[in-house]
């Protein structure tokens, strides 16, 4: 996790299920942004794990038709109801995100 000022990341790499299950015991979970586990496969961003983290934003890093079937529409699903903007490297390309210490911003195709 980085913080600066109000706004954070929480960047999960390929975490899957028993780590974040192992995070749920640490203090301190909300983030601003997520990078979604694993992918967006359905091992990773457990409702409990989603929960306390609580983003506003997050970015999934996956490749166009991967054999994965990745991100799975689960997790996609989940994201929505939670109210997150989420976006996909396979449909949306490289997002940068500008953390200012009070918002998030993000800028499509890090123009």
């Amino acid at each position: 996790m980085l913080a600066f000022g109000s706004t954070s990341v929480l960047l999960e790499g390929d975490a899957e299920e028993p780590i974040e299950r192992a995070m749920l015991n640490e203090p301190g979970l909300q983030s601003s942004l997520l990078k979604v586990g694993h992918h967006g496969s359905v091992t990773s961003t457990r409702p409990e794990f989603l929960a306390r983290v609580a983003p506003r934003w997050a970015v999934i890093s996956c490749g166009l038709h991967n054999h994965y079937g990745h991100p799975r529409e689960e997790v996609l699903a989940a994201l929505e109801a939670a109210h997150v903007r989420t976006y996909s490297t396979d449909t949306s390309g490289a997002v940068c995100f500008n953390l200012d210490g009070k918002t998030v911003n993000t800028e499509p195709f890090c123009k």
